[in-house]
C-alpha cells in the first residue's frame, strides 16, 4: 500500500540581487538546479519569482516536509554544488525561513483533459539522445502546465527512442509552443525522427 506525501510544513525564501546583465544565464542554471532538487523526497515545491519593479531582484522559494529535512539538505554536497553554480549571478544574496501555519486549498474548477505529447526521436548512442534530453528537461522544469515528461527507448530497437511528455490541458500545451520556451526543445531536433511526426493524444477515460 502507498502512502500519502506529507504537506510542507517549512518554507525558505532566499532573495538574490543579481549582477546587471546575468539574469537569463541565471534562469537557465536556475531551472537546472531545481530539476535536481525536485528529486529530494522532502521537497515540495520550488518557485523562481521575479521582482516587477527591479530586473534583477529575484526570490528563491522551496517548500519542504520539515525543518529537519530542509537542513539535511542544507548541509549536503549536492546544495553547495548548486550554491557554486549560482556564484557568478548573484550580487547579494539573503535567507528567511518560515513556518507553515495553515493553507487553504484553490477552489476546484473545471480542468481541461490531460493530453500527452509524444516525440520519435532516434541516435547511434544512448549517451547522445540522453544527455540532449536531461539538458531540455532541465531547462523545462517549472514550465506551467508540463505535469511529467519521460525519455522512452524502444525494447525491439535501442537506437529508436521517444519524450512521453503530460500535460494538465491542450491550452497549456498550445501556450508552450507559441511562446520562447519552447525554443529550449531546440537541440533534440536533431535526433528527431522524420519518418514519424510528434502526436499529440487527450486522455478520454482512465483507470487506476
Amino acid at each position: 500500500m502507498g502512502h500519502s506525501v506529507q504537506p510542507a510544513t517549512f518554507r525558505a525564501v532566499v532573495s538574490l540581487q543579481l549582477r546587471p546583465g546575468t539574469a537569463p544565464e541565471f534562469e537557465q542554471t536556475w531551472s537546472r538546479i531545481a530539476a535536481d532538487v525536485r528529486t529530494q523526497p522532502a521537497n515540495r515545491g520550488q518557485w523562481l519569482v521575479a521582482d516587477t519593479g527591479d530586473p534583477e531582484r529575484y526570490e528563491i522559494v522551496s517548500d519542504w516536509q520539515d525543518e529537519e529535512s530542509f537542513r539535511a539538505f542544507e548541509r549536503s554536497e549536492a546544495h553547495q554544488g548548486h550554491r557554486s553554480l549560482l556564484a557568478p549571478y548573484r550580487k547579494d544574496v539573503s535567507m528567511r525561513t518560515y513556518v507553515v501555519r495553515r493553507t487553504v486549498a484553490p477552489v476546484a474548477r473545471p480542468a481541461d483533459a490531460e493530453v500527452y505529447v509524444l516525440v520519435p526521436a532516434s541516435a547511434e548512442h544512448a549517451e547522445d539522445v540522453l544527455g540532449t534530453y536531461r539538458g531540455i528537461s532541465g531547462e523545462l522544469a517549472g514550465t506551467p502546465g508540463l505535469a511529467f515528461n519521460a525519455l522512452l527507448r524502444d525494447v525491439d530497437d535501442p537506437r529508436r527512442y521517444a519524450v512521453l511528455s503530460r500535460w494538465s490541458g491542450l491550452e497549456a500545451l498550445r501556450a508552450f509552443e507559441t511562446d520562447g520556451r519552447h525554443d529550449a526543445t531546440a537541440p533534440l531536433r536533431r535526433h528527431r525522427d522524420d519518418a514519424a511526426p510528434a502526436r499529440t493524444f487527450e486522455v478520454v477515460d482512465s483507470h487506476g
